[in-house]
């Protein structure tokens, strides 16, 4: 007695639960941190030579639980499906996430630009009392280190510069350079006041020389962040919006012609074919609805 299967009508479904991405975020490149975006691939390969032959690989659809969407540090994207060459034998699916800077930008950017805005305070003192004013640059500059110290186990310990690192190194290179220019300015004036004879302190243009360090600093940081926003304007697929009461959420790509479409004609099976697989509307909907499973979007 023979039995024969028509392997067109197989539908394989590969299952896999993840809480979250912590699995994937292994390996990273955090030279962006903590503006970055990390495509996390995963690649489905058929490497019987019999198989391929028979099946033609293609991901009908990707789901998130709510759990895995719930991060507190990630925001996950739309994936991508790619199918690589040759076709039917390899697929990468690309689970984009893109890191909330948000926790960073108060606890870090924010505290350390405060501190480095403070350093404007020295020339308030006196021209003459270089002591107070060069101790208050040291100040500030000993609590810029000793609060690099204190974040250390927020930030990625690798072993190139992260965006992070470069805001951080920049406003310390500021108070450093800050602590020479108060020196600077002392032998300016006493230079002036030895030639001119006596002269009282020239506050005005020790104002000239706080604006000329305002601007500085305003450049500086300017830049930094003229950069970072060009870093977030790259371009990525939308993020998935939760939805209250909802637990899973699908993306669609690609559905076998025997999940045809209500709307269309009796006996009509013929797939429409893009860049994604093989896509035509989902008649197994209903059964997916019925499981809980809320379509976020369909290709």
């Amino acid at each position: 007695m023979e039995c024969t299967i028509d392997v067109t009508d197989i539908l394989i479904i590969v299952y896999g639960v993840s809480r979250g991405f912590d699995g994937l975020l292994r390996s990273l490149r955090c030279s962006n941190f903590p503006f970055d975006k990390q495509d996390l691939t995963i690649e489905l390969r058929q490497d019987s030579t019999r198989s391929c032959s028979r099946f033609d690989l293609c991901v009908h659809a990707v789901l998130f639980h709510r759990a895995a969407l719930e991060q507190a540090e990630w925001e996950a994207c739309e994936p991508i499906v790619e199918r690589l060459s040759p076709k039917p034998t390899v697929t990468q699916v690309k689970l984009q996430v893109a890191r909330k800077p948000q926790y960073y930008i108060n606890n870090v950017v924010y505290i350390m630009l405060g501190i480095t805005i403070l350093s404007l305070s020295t020339f308030v003192l006196e021209p003459d009392d270089i002591g107070g004013r060069l101790g208050n640059t040291f100040t500030l500059l000993l609590t810029s280190v000793a609060f690099k110290f204190v974040i250390g186990d927020a930030l990625p310990k690798v072993t190139y510069s992260t965006e992070m690192d470069s805001f951080l190194i920049i406003n310390m290179m500021f108070l450093f350079l800050m602590a020479v220019f108060v020196c600077i300015i002392t032998i300016i004036d006493r230079f002036q006041e030895a030639s001119i004879g006596g002269q009282k302190p020239n506050y005005q243009q020790q104002a000239v020389w706080a604006l000329f360090a305002f601007i500085v600093l305003v450049v500086i940081n300017g830049s930094w962040v003229f950069r970072v926003r060009k870093l977030n304007s790259t371009k990525r697929t939308p993020a998935v919006e939760l939805i209250k009461g909802k637990t899973w959420y699908r993306c669609d790509y690609g559905n076998p012609y025997f999940m045809t479409a209500p709307t269309e004609e009796a006996g009509n099976k013929k797939p429409n074919v893009t860049a994604t697989g093989l896509i035509v509307p989902n008649k197994g909907a209903a059964f997916l609805k019925a499981t809980g499973i809320d379509l976020v979007r369909s290709v």
